[in-house]
């Protein structure tokens, strides 16, 4: 049942940076004179919760409530222009589901009824991204890599002065100028902290991005766009055998014998010849 007559729904979004938040403010309110909605929910997909209970939930006439959200920024398929997000709300009323869309506000600032909201993600002095290189090739690719939520950034400068930063939901980050702004040092730089991975025990290594610790912008510079990848070395093992193949179909069968000494002096050479060609190549250059 669609509850446009009954209930009021406004949804407004705030514009926000890449690598932090975009704020949102729903508004319920019941413009019916007699009804009741109860088990009031709003559905936003965009957000960070993307399903809210209203509290209260049940709604008396005239009744109006407000509930607040967020919704992540990445820098993932990014061009500069204006976004938009809709949600929904759903209730019971006389036993029977409601539901009725957000009005949203257009690039004017027009209240739309029914229609979606507009909203503007945009660039700090500097942001970036941290991630797993998941394909390997050292470069960032947005939806292939893995990226890292909750990996810290950790700032200093030469007076003392120390305070982080942390990606979001989306694995972005977003520096402001904020913490130079105050003290003007003359040298300050930031610092990742790997144990705030996911997985603190693996040892990861940097393939792409500049290392620690590096220098999130200059006063002279904006909007730079930066991105940190990594690996793990928790690669697994490699599991191999050396068999005779007395029936010769290629595989090995029951009965036929595993040769671990063959399988140990097979390394051997291998490993002998990755040297020579090490080697090698250091001749050459």
């Amino acid at each position: 049942m669609n509850a446009q007559a009954e209930l009021d729904f406004d949804m407004d979004v705030t514009n926000g940076p890449i690598g932090g938040y975009a704020d949102v403010t729903y508004t319920i309110t019941n413009i019916s004179p007699n009804d009741t909605y109860s088990n009031v929910t709003i559905n936003h997909p965009d957000a960070l919760i993307p399903n809210i209970v209203l509290n209260p939930s049940t709604i008396g006439p005239g009744i109006q409530v407000t509930a607040t959200g967020q919704i992540p920024l990445s820098g993932d398929s990014y061009s500069v222009g204006l976004l938009i997000t809709q949600a929904t709300a759903t209730g019971i009323m006389n036993g029977s589901m409601i539901t009725e869309l957000s009005d949203g506000i257009d690039s004017m600032g027009n209240r739309i009824d029914d229609g979606q909201s507009v909203y503007f993600r945009h660039e700090s002095s500097s942001y970036g991204v941290i991630y797993l290189d998941t394909n390997g090739n050292s470069i960032y690719d947005d939806g292939i890599d893995t990226t890292i939520p909750g990996a810290v950034i950790n700032l200093y400068d030469d007076q003392g002065n120390t305070d982080s930063l942390v990606t979001n939901e989306t694995g972005w980050w977003y520096f402001d100028n904020s913490f130079i702004n105050t003290t003007l040092p003359d040298y300050y730089a930031a610092i990742i902290d790997v144990n705030s991975f996911p997985s603190p025990a693996n040892s990861y290594h940097l393939v792409d991005g500049p290392a620690s610790p590096f220098t999130p912008n200059g006063w002279l510079a904006s909007n730079i766009r930066m991105s940190h990848g990594y690996v793990d070395d928790n690669f697994g093992t490699i599991e191999a055998s050396s068999f005779l193949d007395t029936n010769g179909n290629g595989s090995r069968d029951n009965g036929e014998v595993i040769y671990l000494t063959q399988v140990l002096n097979l390394l051997k050479i291998m490993i002998r010849r990755l040297a020579r060609s090490f080697l090698t190549v250091l001749a050459i250059r």
